[in-house]
């Protein structure tokens, strides 16, 4: 796709091989962390979802911009203006709109992907929400861009970017990175709403929230290519100017790639699966969710009894239980409060199993929380009352 003579790697008239390395370096990456997100993936849960799915597309548009790029280097790009022929000048134009329009579906398909992750994990009606107006937000954005980066010059020629009638480049890019830092940061924050009431301890909280604050990476690269971009801002010698910002663009879009594989390492998916599935248990099932909101979907039709599981003694004695600061309870001083109303059995004693140590609240059905409670973390006390008739 491109050569590099030996002992030219970079020099002063010549900055393209340099962007070439980088350039198939990054894609190299972004192939090899798909590929462990995959496998890692499929270990896990033998499926891939439709967050897979959109990283599949977002990395096949990267492989596609790194090709256009390639061609830009052997057309151009990091040597002077003048020293190109007609020839390599419409080359190095029209590779440079391709790739400007897959950066911009590459950019929203890896965001959305990580929209979906967050949206998956949490059951709470807030966070959807939250992930819904950020998914709006980045849509419109990449519509709007696409369509403005598809039309920047006069028709026909709509990639003579070299022309005089084209858009104000300067001030579409600066909107463009504006709103991309904008929303890679409100992909960090979002995590942050929905990790802080996961039930488990601050250490593996940490740790999962360093996998989606990975992204920071992704912003400051962004930053660097805003800075880039203005110094390149009115230059007639563009081919050679813009190499460092066409860089910027390859740390952008393939750590957009890059980070938003990162939580699915296998470490991450554990601790993901061990704190959160108390919570996914609680979404499937449509109940109140341990945050204090409720879940989208009612399980009265197939519960017709869980509306009331909240008021009866045992689901009160469980909630009681669960809390860490309660460590004994004195069943001998009121024997009769302890005991349901019905569980008395016909040789006049009645047996109560106490749930005791359970860090996280049981908010299930008293139907289902049986079968569903983990034995590891439940302790278990028989009492027998003699009742005198």
């Amino acid at each position: 796709m491109f050569s590099i003579k030996r002992g030219s790697f970079d020099r002063p008239t010549d900055h393209g091989p340099i962007v070439a390395v980088v350039t198939w370096f990054m894609t190299v990456a972004s192939v090899l962390w798909v590929l462990v997100r995959v496998g890692t993936k499929l270990a896990v849960s033998r499926k891939l979802a439709n967050d897979d799915y959109l990283i599949f597309t977002a990395l096949a548009f990267s492989i596609g911009q790194c090709v256009a790029v390639s061609i830009q280097v052997n057309n151009g790009l990091g040597q002077h203006v003048e020293a190109l022929s007609s020839s390599q000048r419409a080359t190095f134009q029209q590779t440079g709109y391709a790739g400007d329009l897959l950066f911009i579906i590459n950019l929203c398909f890896a965001k959305i992907s990580v929209l979906i992750l967050l949206w998956t994990i949490s059951p709470v009606r807030i966070h959807h929400r939250m992930a819904q107006i950020i998914g709006v937000i980045i849509i419109v954005w990449a519509l709007t861009s696409e369509f403005v980066a598809a039309f920047q010059c006069s028709i026909p020629d709509t990639w003579a970017s070299l022309g005089n009638n084209c858009i104000n480049h300067n001030a579409f890019w600066t909107y463009f990175g504006v709103m991309n830092i904008i929303t890679d940061a409100a992909l960090v924050f979002l995590p942050l709403f929905i990790i802080k009431n996961l039930q488990m301890d601050g250490k593996r909280k940490f740790s999962i929230f360093c996998c989606f604050g990975a992204r920071v990476l992704v912003i400051a690269s962004a930053v660097a290519q805003l800075v880039c971009l203005q110094r390149t801002s009115g230059s007639e010698d563009l081919t050679y100017r813009v190499w460092p910002a066409v860089m910027c663009n390859q740390l952008v879009q393939n750590l957009g790639i890059i980070t938003a594989c990162v939580p699915y390492i296998k470490p991450f998916l554990e601790s993901l699966e061990s704190g959160m599935i108390r919570t996914d248990d609680l979404r499937r099932r449509g109940v109140t969710a341990a945050y204090g909101y409720k879940s989208s979907r009612s399980d009265d039709s197939r519960h017709p009894g869980s509306a009331t599981a909240s008021s009866s003694p045992s689901y009160k004695l469980r909630h009681l239980l669960s809390r860490d600061v309660i460590k004994n309870v004195s069943t001998a001083k009121s024997p009769a409060s302890a005991i349901d109303g019905n569980a008395i059995d016909e040789a006049g004693q009645n047996s109560t199993t106490v749930l005791g140590g359970v860090r996280e609240p049981d908010l299930r059905p008293e139907s289902d929380a049986g079968s569903q409670e983990s034995s590891s973390r439940i302790i278990k006390q028989t009492t027998t009352w003699e009742i005198s008739r």
